[in-house]
């Protein structure tokens, strides 16, 4: 009796430490990857981020979707879900960006699910390039409807988790010829309540759990042009566009991604705003903490014919210089991806590496190419990433993954300091043992050690 008691009690302890188990492989931070469906993803472990969301879809409005002043090719037909050019899409249905590459790369996603079934997919709708049409769908009752309905076809038509609202912007901001209006305000709203409503609706028909994000901007202009408040209680996070805060758009050099304020950047009038700054002023208009996710910044921004009248200066904490237009780029005039700046600037070929210790960012500089370069490195991202989880925020976004080097250090990075584990060799999913099964495999055996005891004492 003495036996068979403390086995039941054996049983009765395993049976508790059992959900503990699988709660320590569920992860309290996410970790957002956007995949840019333009840029191939190789050298990616899917097991290194929770979510991926993938860019870009569009809206078909008119038989046509894109933006005529995009470097895209311009305005495009509308095609369906197989790739198929279609003339009768009605107004404001979510179609494929660019169904030659997209539908390759969402296969992908799906392999990527078999390697990590705990990985969630995104489609998501915007973007820069094609926010065009956005403020006319959201108009309507029958648009907004549409859009939600023909969202959630996409999803499951592509085996997705979810949709990413990218929405350049409401109101004002953005391409120079996208659609706007002072009711995108309350539009916004309407559009992301109509879009979780058909959400919910599948959810109860499919027994699946669907997200719903968008993608914020830092911009001071988008905590008043849009409802934050009321979008925080509809979206399951809220992914700020923490970088491009400054750019060779501007005569004097900056930060793409200042972590802090810098007082020397008030000094010499530059943009002051900063990440902190906008993830105070989502909070302070109304969004959670534990569903604000900011953004990381794998690529940087340079400048180029900087500090022309005096070559031997170069002022601290930042540089600060003056510049006109573009630096180098291995993306485009102006934009470098950390692979290529790891591998052939970060104190190479006449450039230095400096560190703004106010700002809590890198950047670097050659007196001889006259070039200004601000990135992010392992040490800015450590300082990012704890402030994320200093303000108990849920985690954190990045644009985009291509950009890290082959060795995923930056992810690496962010994965460490949100305390997440070290993600599992790549391997096919069938490999991996399963937490559940190796408990059943536990108690079995030791019930098979106990009858065979128990027929012995007989």
């Amino acid at each position: 009796m003495s036996r068979y008691t403390a086995f039941i009690s054996l049983i009765f302890v395993l049976s508790l430490i059992l959900p503990t188990l699988i709660q320590a492989n569920e992860q309290n931070h996410v970790i957002i990857g956007y995949y840019a469906g333009w840029t191939p993803l190789n050298h990616f472990n899917p097991q290194s981020v929770t979510h991926i969301n993938y860019a870009f879809a569009d809206v078909c409005w008119d038989g046509k979707h894109g933006n005529p002043e995009a470097s895209d090719g311009g305005l495009l037909p509308c095609t369906d879900l197989h790739g198929k050019e279609q003339n009768d899409i009605p107004n404001g249905t979510v179609v494929l960006g660019a169904p030659a590459t997209d539908l390759a790369n969402l296969d992908k996603l799906k392999a990527f699910k078999k390697v990590n079934p705990q990985l969630k997919t995104l489609i998501s709708i915007g973007g820069w390039s094609w926010s065009m049409n956005l403020s006319l769908v959201a108009r309507t009752v029958e648009t907004r409807k549409r859009f939600a309905e023909s969202a959630v076809t996409f999803i499951q038509t592509l085996d997705m988790d979810g949709v990413d609202l990218d929405w350049e912007y409401p109101v004002g901001g953005g391409m120079r010829n996208n659609h706007h209006d002072p009711s995108d305000k309350q539009n916004f709203t309407l559009l992301l309540q109509e879009i979780r409503n058909a959400l919910d609706k599948a959810e109860q028909k499919d027994g699946k759990k669907y997200l719903l994000t968008i993608a914020s901007s830092a911009g001071l202009s988008y905590l008043e042009n849009t409802e934050l408040e009321k979008v925080a209680h509809i979206v399951d996070y809220i992914n700020i566009m923490t970088y491009d805060f400054n750019g060779s758009w501007s005569p004097i050099t900056g930060h793409n991604a200042p972590l802090f304020e810098d007082p020397k950047a008030v000094l010499y009038e530059v943009h002051p705003h900063h990440v902190a700054a906008a993830v105070k002023g989502h909070i302070e208009h109304g969004v959670p903490p534990h569903k604000l996710v900011m953004g990381l910044p794998f690529y940087a921004r340079s400048w180029g014919n900087c500090n022309p009248e005096d070559e031997e200066q170069l002022l601290e904490n930042g540089g600060y210089l003056p510049c006109s237009g573009n630096g180098g780029g291995n993306l485009e005039p102006g934009t470098y991806d950390y692979n290529f700046l790891e591998k052939h600037v970060i104190n190479q070929n006449g450039f230095k590496r400096y560190w703004n210790n106010a700002a809590k960012v890198p950047y670097l500089y050659s007196k001889e190419k006259r070039e200004f370069i601000s990135y992010d490195d392992p040490d800015s991202l450590k300082e990012k990433v704890h402030f994320i989880t200093e303000n108990a925020l849920a985690g954190a976004m990045i644009w985009e993954l291509s950009e890290d080097d082959q060795s995923q250090t930056l992810l690496s990075t962010i994965r460490n300091g949100l305390d997440l584990p070290e993600p599992e060799t790549t391997q096919h999913p069938e490999e991996r043992p399963s937490i559940i099964w190796i408990y059943f495999i536990i108690i079995g055996t030791l019930l098979v050690i106990f009858l065979l005891r128990v027929r012995k004492s007989k």
